[in-house]
């Protein structure tokens, strides 16, 4: 009977365990997806479109338009950074540095690069289809969820001041990306100073080693450089003293090279944010039964013709909607769970009490039987 008891606790107590797990440890939301394009010429306008099926996430797209640059300026280049940082193959690394003297890690993202203006459409890949029912896959098609993209915003342009540059290790655009560099303007080159000469009261003229500026680069392009310290000379008077003053540090606008970013002899293509931009991001396919949405803002919701409805967000600039689905059906039967969880857990404390009871009764018994050795 002990044992009848002691295993019939055991099953209880996992039954309430993985009710209670349940409620309690509920899936991570879907994250966010970061989709932005970069352009050679600023003046360029782009416009985005996103497609996004709650049902079917891995048929979610972008379309992507490009006008407006000139001839020798067509080229572009997406970035696409998946949630929980796991994009397509084949993967990119991006350096992004936002604060001086900061260096981050890389992140892994999707590239796309393009030089022609018309429509592309381009599939974002951050999820993949099941290979079996969605029941034994571990995904679930519902509202709960949907990654909706974050367009034009990418995750280190969020708070941060003023625009970022693109540098790209590329043969030319159009071309195979192997790294990205994303650089702040705030972000300069290390500190350089002039190293002190020594003089004497007998000299006449000293004048300080110096190396010559780099000649600037062609627009849209780099390389990797070293920026030099600009020249200077010094004449010390008579009542000079040992050793000549330390000239103020100079700074430089930071690049890959000065932040050692980018192997030496690497060729870098510079991007940048277009000044002008729209964006559109469509919801497809939402069924409101049984659920409670939040957005902000309020999308456009014109009727399909399934007889859904579809959530249509547009802004003249970079846009990231903010949007929560709740099932109530699924909250109720979390308190159901709950509840017989409680219950459960209580059958368990009686049925251990009455386990420890029969054990310690099954030891007394043993005990006195047990012979008694003589006297």
């Amino acid at each position: 009977m002990a044992l009848f008891y002691l295993a019939a606790t055991g099953v209880l107590a996992i039954l309430a365990w993985q009710l209670q797990h349940v409620v309690y440890n509920p899936p991570p939301p879907p994250g966010q997806i970061y989709a932005a394009v970069f352009v050679r010429d600023p003046a360029a306008h782009v416009a985005l479109s996103a497609d996004i099926d709650p049902n079917h996430p891995w048929e979610d797209r972008l379309t992507v338009t490009v006008g407006r640059a000139p001839s020798g300026q067509t080229g572009w280049l997406l970035v696409i950074e998946c949630p929980s940082g796991v994009p397509r193959s084949p993967a990119v690394p991006l350096y992004s540095e936002a604060a001086p003297q900061a260096q981050s890690a890389a992140t892994r993202v999707t590239v796309i690069t393009g030089v022609a203006s018309p429509k592309h459409n381009i599939m974002l890949g951050c999820f993949t289809e099941p290979k079996s029912l969605p029941s034994t896959s571990g995904y679930s098609s519902s509202l709960a969820n949907v990654s909706v993209a974050a367009l034009q915003l990418d995750d280190g342009m969020v708070g941060a001041q003023g625009l970022p540059m693109l540098y790209a290790q590329q043969n030319r655009p159009g071309r195979a990306v192997r790294r990205l560099v994303q650089i702040f303007p705030n972000v300069t080159c290390p500190s350089a100073t002039a190293a002190p000469v020594p003089t004497t009261a007998s000299s006449a003229t000293i004048q300080a080693s110096s190396s010559a500026a780099a000649p600037p680069q062609p627009a849209g392009e780099s390389t990797a450089s070293t920026p030099a310290t600009s020249s200077s000379s010094s004449s010390p008077s008579p009542s000079s003293s040992s050793s000549s003053p330390l000239p103020p540090p100079t700074t430089t606008t930071a690049n890959p090279a000065c932040l050692n970013l980018t192997p030496a002899n690497a060729k870098l293509i510079k991007y940048e944010v277009p000044s002008t931009e729209s964006t559109i991001e469509t919801l497809h396919h939402v069924n409101y039964k049984d659920y409670q949405l939040s957005m902000y803002p309020t999308g456009d919701t014109p009727p399909e013709n399934n007889g859904e409805e579809s959530i249509v967000w547009k802004a003249p600039s970079a846009q990231n909607p903010s949007f929560q689905a709740t099932n109530a059906a699924t909250q109720l039967d979390g308190q159901k769970d709950l509840f017989i969880s409680g219950v459960l857990w209580g059958i368990v404390g009686g049925a251990g009490v009455a386990s420890v009871d029969h054990l310690y009764e099954a030891y007394r018994e043993r005990k006195e039987k047990a012979p008694r050795p003589p006297q």
